[in-house]
């Protein structure tokens, strides 16, 4: 098993909306 999807929510919670923004524009690639 691997943390990544964890590290990522941490990523998200701690992220201002602005960032929200940018990783969905990253993920959306």
């Amino acid at each position: 098993k691997t943390n990544t999807l964890d590290s990522f929510m941490q990523l998200w919670l701690n992220a201002s909306e602005e960032e929200r923004e940018k990783i969905r524009q990253w993920i959306a690639k």
